[in-house]
């Protein structure tokens, strides 16, 4: 990014190469130089350079927004965190790939965006039309926001062109709407979670269009026990 400041004919150089701007990583690092200023200058930058480097097209961005683990215990973290989601969020028009591993904070925030219609940041008015690749990652004792869960498996149902999703989560839960999630689009799926052998493969005959699938972390149940489920796909 320091290249814009140089003079304005580099700064028209940098807008003028998209790729430059289309990996962008929210999360902070040892250097503690990832702050909220620089990701907007950023994602301004990258917002720019996408209208300027061809007539009605739209450049498209990879997010990558990850809450340290153990949850950090500094506020100040925390309140970063919360408005880099924000950020991102209301970029996610622009994104082709999404890379969270989701705290309780981030995900109550999505659940405040994506349900309450009056919100000048609502999810609903950016839908995700260009999204094509999710990872998700949650930690380990989450299962008291499911409700925040489901609203996210509601967003992603909606998206038009997902086709790649990777899922993690460690604990199971009968509330989790898991049979939501646009499977009949998907033509990658890697889970880990430990859903029922019953609850997966609801989820695995859905999955028409799928020409990988990897799960681990299956309840327990070996999964060469439902490779001849799935006709037709393979499953590695």
């Amino acid at each position: 990014m320091s290249l814009t400041y140089v003079c304005s004919w580099w700064r028209a150089v940098a807008l003028a190469v998209p790729e430059l701007w289309a990996a962008v990583s929210g999360t902070q690092d040892w250097t503690q130089s990832t702050t909220f200023g620089v990701l907007r200058v950023w994602m301004n930058n990258a917002c720019m350079s996408s209208t300027t480097s061809g007539a009605g097209t739209v450049f498209p961005l990879d997010l990558h927004l990850a809450a340290p683990l153990p949850t950090s215990p500094d506020l100040r973290e925390a309140r970063r965190m919360v408005r880099v989601f924000r950020l991102f969020l209301n970029h996610v028009g622009m994104c082709r790939s999404l890379n969270l591993r989701l705290d309780k904070n981030l995900l109550r925030e999505l659940e405040i965006l994506l349900q309450t219609p009056s919100s000048p940041d609502v999810i609903h008015r950016h839908p995700a039309l260009l999204l094509e690749d999710v990872e998700f990652a949650f930690p380990a004792k989450m299962s008291v926001c499911v409700d925040h869960i489901n609203a996210l498996i509601a967003w992603l149902n909606a998206a038009p062109a997902l086709r790649r999703l990777r899922w993690t989560y460690f604990f199971d839960n009968e509330r989790l709407h898991m049979e939501a999630l646009p499977w009949h689009k998907l033509e990658e799926v890697i889970l880990q979670c430990p859903m029922s052998f019953d609850r997966s493969l609801a989820c695995l005959s859905q999955c028409t269009s799928a020409k990988t699938v990897f799960i681990s972390n299956l309840g327990g149940i070996p999964l060469s026990l439902i490779t001849s489920s799935v006709p037709q796909r393979s499953i590695t």
